[in-house]
């Protein structure tokens, strides 16, 4: 195994929340009545699961390491990544704030939150498929198979702050929620 498949199963996970998200989406398109709760513990997953477990580890951990084999975090590939990491926290901000503001009356159609979640959902669509096909396959011809080890080993550390078991029963419990 390599630290880039754990990445990987990880986006596999994240794109049930994306589905989800899209599914909720297009009955907010279609006039269906909706959770907009939905969008709200949406973010708090994406906060916990996506930015703290997932992109922790590649920025504290993955990102750093290649920086060692000579990549630059200020050039891209890495300083695509990062921008595209600060641009889902900021649509994650902003889909809490449309959902709310829709959930309390303050707009009265849905298109401003419809419109965040496409947002959203394309970005998080393209950084996956982009680091997968991508990112991970160049850091992997890179990496040594002692670097391997020395990254799995750190991510097994990171993640004792970030169980995976009560982060995933958070996601089943949104998808009840569709």
């Amino acid at each position: 195994m390599t630290a880039s498949e754990i990445l990987k199963k990880e986006h596999r996970n994240i794109e049930k929340l994306i589905n989800l998200m899209h599914k909720a989406v297009k009955d907010l398109e279609q006039g269906k009545d909706v959770n907009l709760q939905l969008f709200v513990k949406c973010g708090s997953f994406v906060t916990h699961y996506l930015d703290q477990k997932h992109h922790g580890k590649e920025e504290q951990i993955f990102f750093v390491l290649m920086e060692d084999y000579g990549f630059d975090k200020n050039k891209p590939p890495l300083k695509d990544f990062l921008i595209e990491h600060d641009q889902g926290r900021n649509y994650t901000i902003e889909l809490r704030q449309a959902a709310y503001q829709l959930e309390e009356g303050n707009i009265k159609k849905p298109e401003e939150l419809i419109a965040k979640a496409h947002q959203y959902i394309d970005l998080l669509t393209h950084h996956i498929k982009n680091e997968d096909e991508n990112l991970f396959p160049l850091a992997d011809s890179k990496f040594s198979e002692e670097t391997q080890e020395k990254l799995i080993e750190q991510f097994r550390q990171f993640d004792k702050n970030f169980p995976e078991e009560p982060l995933l029963k958070r996601l089943d419990d949104l998808e009840k929620m569709v």
